[in-house]
């Protein structure tokens, strides 16, 4: 895929998570099948300075120490549960410019880059 058309999908992405009103949105909730993920803390179009556009990214390290919240996903609508998260996770990613970004994040932040995460990558089921 082009850079341009993860740019287009990237846009369409944060119209569908503004009309959601979530905070962000990896590409398989949309049926991209593509390792990308676009949130904006502010929850605002009209506060684009606040956009985060994440291509192929990979958790590099995470905390030993783990923090139980409550929280919601927009692929299950009103749905809410604890989710056992990292306290911290180190981050690499490439922007829509193809620009290496590695990040430390913490918090509100690190809850949804996990979240968001989880959705691209493969998950073992249980059969019990």
């Amino acid at each position: 895929m082009s850079w341009t058309s993860m740019r287009i999908s990237s846009r369409e992405m944060f119209l569908v998570m503004y009309a959601t009103r979530g905070v962000g949105l990896a590409a398989p909730q949309v049926g991209l099948n593509m390792k990308m993920m676009v949130f904006n803390l502010e929850r605002d179009a009209q506060k684009p300075e606040g956009e985060v556009v994440f291509v192929n990214p990979r958790i590099l390290l995470a905390s030993d120490g783990m923090e139980v919240k409550d929280e919601g996903c927009l692929s299950f609508p009103g749905i809410f549960g604890p989710i056992p998260r990292h306290e911290w996770i180190n981050i690499e990613a490439f922007d829509l410019d193809g620009k290496r970004i590695e990040k430390k994040v913490s918090k509100f932040l690190n809850s949804d880059i996990s979240s968001f995460y989880c959705h691209q990558s493969p998950m073992n089921l249980s059969t019990d």
